[in-house]
């Protein structure tokens, strides 16, 4: 079921899949390199993985942080949180970036944005 906002299209039931990501923010954090992830949990629901790469030490495991990105032509809002440690990522000039994990926590608002 979907529902048009003006904004664009809001999505009910997202479908499950991995897409490159575009204007990743994790708080005011912009990640590099993101994919966002649709995941199906136990009992159906929904919930989104938003993965990229930034600084060290510009993300903490456990700490919320509004989210946003836009992916597979939809904008995606949500409550997140690191899941596990951040990672070694890419080297950048002279220092590792950090490979991060944000998973949804609760509600997660999905628009469909209409192009002209």
């Amino acid at each position: 079921m979907t529902e048009d906002t003006g904004e664009g299209t809001l999505i009910d039931e997202p479908r499950a899949g991995t897409w490159p990501a575009s204007d990743a923010l994790v708080g005011v954090i912009r990640l590099s390199n993101a994919h966002l992830t649709v995941l199906v949990m136990d009992g159906g629901r929904h919930a989104v993985e938003l993965a990229g790469e930034c600084a060290p030490g510009d993300l903490a495991i456990n700490q919320p942080y509004a989210c946003r990105a836009e992916a597979n032509h939809i904008r995606w809002e949500f409550q997140g949180a690191l899941t596990r440690p951040p990672m070694a990522g890419t080297l950048r000039g002279r220092q590792f970036s950090h490979r991060v994990v944000v998973q949804s926590v609760g509600q997660v608002v999905a628009h469909r944005v209409h192009r002209t």
